[in-house]
């Protein structure tokens, strides 16, 4: 029985931990693209893997992945746990990182236009880059006078 409790004890002691570490205590960096979030204090990488549904955390990314992280946003107050609020985090730090003032002023001109009403487009005429352009100069009062004169029957026929 003594051999039994020690052994207990010994087990429970050298075990490894499934409770994850600690991870908000300090400066937080927020990566958006990726949604992984890195905590300075303990080297942890927290990351949502989607296979799962759940958030993992881990000290080991190769240098691939960290050079694919891109941009990153300093949360200096995090919430505890640190993935507590990511849909805030990825929505507020997303904007400021990624969409510069032009860009928003864009979007806002094309969704603007986009919601005017659609106006039907007639066909237009297809120029090829070697013909040239002609164009209807208004006729002057003379001209007017001398077609209706010097008409031809087709053209003629063409209006009856």
């Amino acid at each position: 029985m003594a051999i039994g409790i020690i052994g207990f004890f010994t087990y429970s002691a050298v075990k490894p931990s499934n409770k994850p570490v600690k991870t908000g205590t300090g400066v937080v960096y927020y990566y958006p693209k990726p949604n992984v979030y890195y905590d300075v204090a303990t080297g942890q990488y927290v990351y949502f893997e989607s296979e799962t549904k759940t958030w993992k955390q881990t000290r080991n990314f190769n240098e691939e992945q960290k050079l694919s992280l891109g941009e990153k946003a300093i949360i200096s107050k995090p919430s505890s746990p640190v993935w507590k609020n990511n849909a805030d985090d990825r929505i507020i730090y997303s904007v400021n990182l990624y969409a510069s003032r032009y860009d928003l002023k864009q979007k806002f001109y094309a969704d603007s236009l986009n919601s005017l009403p659609k106006i039907a487009a007639t066909p237009a005429k297809v120029i090829k880059p070697d013909e040239k352009i002609e164009e209807e100069k208004p006729k002057s009062g003379f001209r007017k006078f001398f077609e209706k004169i010097f008409k031809s029957g087709k053209d003629q026929q063409k209006e009856s």
